[in-house]
C-alpha cells in the first residue's frame, strides 16, 4: 500500500528481497499486488510513478499488507483506506508499516497494546499523538501479527527476518547473501549513528554532551551539567564544541530545538 510521497529506497527494500526469495527458492512464494488510497498511479518522494490499484477496488484479503510512507504521515486521514485496513486486519492479514508508516497504522487503531517503531524523525509527533503505543527507537519491530520499520534500509533487515519466519533461515540468508549484506541486524539495533560521529567528530566527551542533551529535548542543559557529563571544564566545553560544530554549547542546544520543532 504505497501512500504518495514514499520512500523508494523502502519499497525497493521491501519488494526486491521477495522477488529474490522467488528466485533463489526456484518457484513463486510472494506475489505483490500495489495499491493507493485513491489513485491508479501514485508518486514515490523522488517523482517516480508507480502503478497501482484502488483500495476500494482490492476486494481480496491479502495475507500480507505492507504500507509505505514517508513525507508528513501525520497528515494522513484517508477514511476508506484507515477502514480497509481494519478490515483486512480482522482478516487475519499480517499488517506493516515501514517509515512513516506505522504512524497510518496507528491512526487505523491497529498498533493498541502492540510494540512499535518509526523513523527517528517522526518520534516526537507520533509520541505527542500516541501516547499509549509502546514505541521504540529500534530498526525493526515485529509483535504477532503488527511489524513496523523506521524505514530506509532497515526494511530489508525486516524482510530478512520475515523470510526467516515464512520459509526458515536457509533461503533468508541466501537472499541476504544476494544483496551484499554481510550483516544482518536484528530489530533491536538502534536507528542512528552515535552522536559524534553524526556530527562528524570522533571525540567520545562531545559525544557525551551531545548524548545528554538529546536526552532532553524539551529542556535546557547548563553547561555546568553538560561539562561535567564531558569530564570537562565549562571553558574547555566551550572550546570543544566551537572546534566540533563551529557553535557555543547554548546554540547547538538551540539548533537542535529548533531542527526538532521543524
Amino acid at each position: 500500500l504505497l501512500i504518495d510521497g514514499f520512500a523508494m529506497m523502502s519499497f525497493a527494500c521491501v519488494i526486491e528481497p521477495l522477488r529474490a526469495a522467488n528466485f533463489l527458492a526456484g518457484r513463486e512464494l510472494y506475489r505483490w499486488h500495489l495499491l493507493a488510497p485513491e489513485a491508479t498511479s501514485v508518486s514515490a518522494s523522488n517523482g517516480i510513478a508507480m502503478a497501482s490499484e484502488p483500495v476500494a477496488t482490492a476486494r481480496r484479503v491479502f495475507d500480507t499488507v505492507l504500507i509505505c510512507a514517508a513525507g508528513n504521515p501525520t497528515r494522513f486521514r484517508h477514511r476508506a483506506t484507515l477502514g480497509w485496513l481494519r478490515r483486512q486486519a480482522k482478516a487475519g492479514a499480517r499488517i506493516g508499516g515501514v517509515s512513516g508508516a506505522p504512524f497510518v497504522m496507528a491512526r487505523a487503531g491497529l498498533l493498541t497494546g502492540r510494540r512499535a517503531t518509526i523513523h527517528w524523525e517522526h518520534v516526537p509527533a507520533f509520541l505527542e499523538a500516541f501516547p499509549e503505543i509502546d514505541l521504540r527507537q529500534t530498526l525493526f519491530e515485529i509483535d504477532g501479527g503488527r511489524m513496523t520499520c523506521g524505514g530506509g534500509v532497515a526494511a530489508l533487515d525486516l524482510l530478512h527476518a520475515l523470510i526467516e519466519l515464512d520459509h526458515g533461515a536457509q533461503l533468508a540468508a541466501k537472499v541476504s547473501d544476494w544483496f551484499l549484506q554481510t550483516e544482518i541486524r536484528g530489530g533491536s539495533g538502534l536507528q542512528r549513528l552515535a552522536p559524534g560521529p553524526r556530527q562528524g567528530s570522533a571525540d567520545l566527551r562531545l559525544g557525551a554532551a551531545i548524548a545528554a542533551i538529546e536526552s532532553a529535548p524539551d529542556a535546557r542543559v547548563s553547561a555546568r551539567d553538560l561539562a561535567s557529563t564531558a569530564g570537562l571544564s565549562q571553558r574547555q566545553l566551550e572550546r570543544l564544541f566551537r572546534a566540533e560544530t563551529g557553535l557555543s554549547p547554548a546554540a547547538f542546544q538551540r539548533r537542535q530545538r529548533l531542527e526538532r520543532a521543524h
